[in-house]
């Protein structure tokens, strides 16, 4: 029992590790899907310039997410997460869709395959 102590003290500090990639998940996962949003409105007005930059916005995000959860598996395939990588999905492939462009693939977005083929815009219900 003299090392409970230390045992309790490296989970603690496990899951503080968890729980610091979750929140920045979060917040990563909402500004996300923010700027897909942002990007699809912006290419329905044909503002260009400002689309193609919450797209690189988008894709920023996307590498951060998916960088900080390499070690957290869980967290990564959390809804949360995939459904922000799907927003980023559809934003690329509506931008692309709108302004007559070849349709990007999971592996140019850099995001799972399963996530890809969740994209209603391609594969509806």
């Amino acid at each position: 029992m003299h090392n409970l102590e230390s045992i309790a003290e490296r989970i603690r500090e496990a899951l503080n590790r968890q729980i610091a990639a979750r929140e920045r998940a979060l917040n990563d996962a909402r500004e996300l899907t923010r700027a897909c949003a942002l990007a699809i409105r912006a290419a329905h007005r044909q503002e260009i310039d400002s689309m193609n930059a919450h797209l690189e916005q988008a894709q920023r995000l996307v590498h951060s997410l998916i960088e900080a959860l390499r070690p957290f598996p869980d967290l990564f395939y959390a809804g949360y997460t995939q459904d922000a990588l799907k927003e980023f999905a559809e934003a690329s492939i509506a931008c692309a869709l709108i302004y007559n462009q070849p349709l990007p693939g999971p592996e140019s977005l850099g995001i799972p395959e399963a996530t890809y083929l969740n994209v209603s815009l391609l594969f509806p219900n």
